[in-house]
């Protein structure tokens, strides 16, 4: 993870941001409650463990010792549209529309400094190849992330979508969203299972239910039916609760079902090469 601070200017108020070692942005957790009315003391209740880290860093004054919170591009967009805030919305396009571009169009490593050490250093030829390999690897990681940028493009329209969602929806409806919004022919099983295997729900009485940190997270809701059904004997049952997905769920369950389908298309395709 770098520790170099990137400010961004939101309408006044700064917005600090740091780039992992995969070109994935950071946000200083403190400067989005800012402007979103969130309390910071909540944000680890709002979000997944892989949403939110501490991070280090001298550009940021320590609060009794403390590295400061960061939180992913996942969790931001769980975040905004926890919000009830009117700046919300305005914030999120512009983080998708100009902070995350601004980003990746400077995020890839330079190899200016590769080019001006072989014109001007006194290098032995065992130096030399060095600095060729390491140059040879740049391009091949430039490369990566440009493929990688280009996947993630999609992602910023589907939120779009998303945020008008109201309200919560079943399953099905969800996966048909998630189609619609280009990630696929999902089905309502097949959205289940991978809630399941993201350890956001769970079997219980031979129907599905969600997760409480999940649903304590604003993910996933479980609804009660009003109406009851009936044994062939007369006697009345109560149907199971319903999970039902909000647009906050619906919203990171695009992103982690894209990330997914990224990797799995990382492990099946052969390494770049530089003469591609």
């Amino acid at each position: 993870m770098s520790n170099q601070i990137q400010p961004f200017d939101f309408n006044g108020i700064q917005v600090r941001v740091l780039t992992d070692e995969h070109g994935n942005p950071w946000f200083l957790g403190a400067d989005v409650c800012a402007i979103l009315g969130t309390a910071t003391n909540h944000i680890r209740e709002y979000l997944d463990a892989d949403e939110i880290t501490n991070i280090r860093t001298t550009d940021i004054a320590q609060n009794g010792g403390k590295a400061p919170v960061f939180v992913s591009e996942s969790g931001l967009y769980s975040l905004v549209l926890r919000s009830r805030k009117p700046e919300a919305r305005e914030f999120k396009r512009w983080v998708t529309h100009e902070v995350l571009p601004s980003i990746r169009q400077t995020g890839s490593y330079s190899t200016d400094s590769f080019e001006v050490a072989l014109a001007t250093a006194l290098l032995t030829p065992k130096a030399v190849a060095g600095i060729l390999t390491e140059l040879d690897k740049t391009q091949i990681e430039n490369r990566q992330l440009a493929a990688r940028n280009a996947e993630l493009e999609p992602k910023a329209k589907a939120l779009d979508d998303f945020t008008n969602v109201t309200g919560t929806m079943s399953v099905a409806e969800a996966a048909n969203q998630l189609t619609n919004a280009g990630a696929g022919n999902i089905g309502r099983d097949q959205l289940f299972q991978f809630m399941r295997s993201l350890g956001w729900v769970y079997r219980r009485d031979n129907a599905w239910a969600a997760m409480q940190n999940h649903v304590n997270a604003g993910h996933l809701v479980m609804k009660e039916h009003r109406t009851h059904g009936e044994h062939r004997n007369g006697t009345p049952f109560a149907y199971a609760p319903t999970v039902r997905v909000t647009r906050a769920g619906l919203a990171l369950l695009h992103r982690r079902w894209c990330e997914r389908q990224f990797k799995a298309q990382l492990e099946n395709q052969p390494a770049l090469s530089i003469n591609d």
